[in-house]
């Protein structure tokens, strides 16, 4: 069973995979909780993030520091963060219907 409790970060989740997930939208990225490397996580938290960190940096996704559920993989940030000089993919333009 999931639960949350309210902490001065906001709504921390407990529940069985918890990443101590910011769950009020309206207050990110205020709250310094959403950052992916926070130093205040209880031990569970820090050990599940340290799992998606290390999932999905091995595949080349990269993470917005302050929102550890951001991940990016061929935008503009990815290329940026990476080095590459351009995004994988960008605007298209479609076929006009005439």
């Amino acid at each position: 069973m999931n639960s949350a409790r309210s902490t001065a970060y906001g709504e921390i989740s407990a529940g069985p995979a918890s990443l101590a997930a910011c769950l009020n939208p309206c207050c990110f990225p205020t709250l310094i909780a959403c950052h992916t490397y926070h130093p205040d996580l209880d031990d569970e938290a820090s050990t599940n993030r340290a799992t998606l960190i290390a999932a999905l940096t091995a595949v080349g996704l990269v993470n917005y520091p302050t929102e550890w559920w951001h991940w990016s993989y061929g935008d503009r940030y990815w290329a940026y963060t990476t080095g590459v000089p351009a995004a994988r993919y960008g605007p298209v333009s479609l076929p006009e219907h005439g």
